[in-house]
């Protein structure tokens, strides 16, 4: 891996991963209400949540599976099966690029958030990766200071999004009564396009029903470890639209950097 190591290369990998970004993203907020052209622009994510996990299925297939592992064995023809590699991180991509458009389309998560979050990552990766010199092999750096990043962003993330629901206005749709707010919420995501609007009625109906049993858990469940439960699905559930933001974003900065090394 070779990090930039200039003012100008810093700002050229976040220059282009943001416009990679915003392009995208403000493409498919622009068209998805209106027409099924919307998921082009979620295939491309969906393309780009795939390919991140290319070169983690490389890294199984040659190092894990073998050094831990009998090679005749089932669980290392299991580990190393790029077959059933495959099918698992399409379907966890697909997971993760829903749970984008999702947010983009629920407004959960602002456009202008990517102002502070693509430098962060960026800096995070770098950081990770003048970390991981001299003792990493050249060939798995990039791909441990992607995969860190993005964890370590998610883990720092998870108080702040308990913080952000704690203090953060409550959404307008909230009613007394679970029916009524999941309709309110249902009535507010629509799109031209059938497979979308299936989709956003869905989720709204989700993250709707998840809201009102955070708001009345307290008042309305008796059992503490109840409220608990309650409190870590929401969690959970924002979690994995955290993961997934992180995992597209330092992906951007991945490639970007990968393309501007092979230009240099």
């Amino acid at each position: 891996m070779s990090t930039a190591s200039t003012p100008a290369q810093h700002i050229k990998v976040v220059a282009g991963a943001s416009l990679l970004l915003v392009t995208i993203l403000s493409s498919y907020s622009l068209s998805y209400a209106y027409s099924c052209f919307g998921l082009f622009f979620g295939a491309i994510v969906w393309g780009a949540m795939a390919l991140s996990f290319i070169d983690t299925v490389r890294y199984r297939k040659e190092c894990l599976g073998r050094c831990y592992f009998a090679d005749e064995s089932l669980v290392s023809r299991l580990y190393r099966s790029v077959r059933l590699s495959g099918l698992y991180y399409l379907g966890w991509s697909l997971l993760l690029t829903l749970a984008i458009l999702s947010a983009l389309s629920l407004g959960n998560y602002p456009a202008y958030y990517l102002a502070f979050h693509i430098p962060l990552g960026y800096a995070l990766y770098t950081l990770l990766g003048r970390l991981l010199a001299g003792h990493v092999h050249e060939k798995y750096r990039r791909l441990l200071s992607r995969e860190w990043s993005i964890a370590a962003m998610t883990l720092a993330g998870v108080p702040l999004l308990m913080l952000a629901a704690l203090e953060s206005p409550l959404p307008q749709y909230l009613d007394t009564s679970l029916n009524a707010t999941i309709e309110n919420a249902a009535a507010l995501a629509s799109s031209a396009c059938p497979p979308t609007d299936i989709y956003l009625d869905i989720s709204a109906r989700i993250d709707a029903a998840l809201w009102w049993l955070v708001y009345n858990a307290t008042q309305m469940i008796p059992q503490g470890w109840l409220v608990t439960v309650t409190w870590l699905g929401f969690i959970l559930y924002n979690t994995l639209t955290l993961l997934a933001l992180n995992r597209l974003i330092v992906q951007a900065i991945y490639l970007t950097e990968k393309i501007l090394h092979k230009e240099s």
